[in-house]
């Protein structure tokens, strides 16, 4: 593997972690030597966890409850370094309003189907 990508593990281990990826594989010249930095592209093969469409193929939300929960993964980080009042009475609003229902609702249909 290229000195490159060696240096930036931790970095690429971060962001597999934060956008759901299982496996992440790399191909190409940059898994070898033949890896030249500003010439070379890298070539990664991605496998993501499964996600909220795959609850919703299982028959575990509604097709509607899984586009919120999509909606919500996507605004997670409205929070992150969050200061603003604004912001947050933005994002409280969203949690009571739009969220907190619809994994209320998956909560109940989870316990329904879980055997004793």
């Amino acid at each position: 593997m290229s000195p490159f990508i060696e240096e930036r593990v931790d970095d690429m281990t971060l962001l597999c972690l934060r956008h759901g990826v299982q496996r992440l594989d790399l191909f190409g010249a940059a898994a070898s030597d033949a890896f030249r930095p500003g010439e070379s592209d890298l070539d990664f093969l991605v496998e993501f966890r499964p996600s909220a469409r795959d609850s919703y193929a299982d028959a575990y939300v509604e097709e509607d409850d899984c586009e919120t929960l999509l909606d919500a993964l996507d605004k997670r980080n409205l929070l992150s370094h969050t200061y603003q009042s604004e912001v947050a009475r933005e994002a409280e609003a969203l949690i009571k309003d739009r969220y907190y229902p619809v994994l209320l609702r998956l909560h109940r249909t989870l316990d329904a189907r879980r055997t004793p």
